[in-house]
């Protein structure tokens, strides 16, 4: 569990978001993810967030099942909103390569009813993760208030080479999404 960062939204507002860059898998078969899991738990109901977000996760759509079950069974009304990682390519024999990126995002039961809707970024990576938010309007004739929290893990600077590292994915994703005759996108500006 690396980097841990929090913002209150407005000086009025009740909400408060985070991001908490877990930076390894919360993998169900290890007895030490247990231990992260009650950290992290711990950790949201006792700091009055609203949203965190954690980042880097580096899980697949299936492996976060047990993430989900897990956190919702341990803190009832919580709600866990998954972005997954696509796993990285496989050649040959060779052992499966680390699946890279990958976000939760858990939100306190007082503003899970104002969640519309999730969306993660395009490169399968889940690098970026919004969630908008909708609150009905307390004065008559104005329309609802609704705001988007992001979370976004930023690539480290001195990123390992390698094509199956998260640079080198990202860098794949940017280039070919990069309008013809323009000059891409680095993952650090990503």
């Amino acid at each position: 569990l690396r980097h841990l960062w929090v913002t209150q939204t407005l000086p009025h507002s009740s909400f408060k978001a985070g991001s908490w860059n877990i930076g390894s898998s919360l993998d169900a078969n290890s007895s030490s993810t247990d231990e992260k899991l009650d950290i992290i738990q711990t950790f949201f109901g006792s700091s009055g967030l609203s949203c965190l977000f954690l980042l880097d996760v580096r899980q697949t759509s299936r492996s976060m099942k047990y993430l989900k079950s897990f956190l919702e069974h341990q803190s009832p009304g919580l709600l866990v909103v998954l972005f997954p990682a696509a796993p990285p390519p496989r050649h040959g024999k060779s052992k499966t390569p680390t699946t890279m990126g990958g976000t939760v995002a858990l939100v306190h039961p007082n503003w899970r009813h104002a969640v519309i809707r999730s969306k993660s970024d395009g490169s399968s990576l889940s690098l970026t993760a919004k969630i908008t938010f909708k609150l009905p309007s307390s004065i008559h004739g104005t329309p609802p208030a609704q705001f988007e929290v992001i979370g976004a893990y930023i690539p480290p600077t001195t990123i390992p080479s390698g094509p199956y590292t998260l640079a080198a994915r990202l860098k794949t994703y940017l280039t070919s999404t990069t309008a013809r005759g323009t000059t891409p996108l680095t993952p650090r500006t990503y």
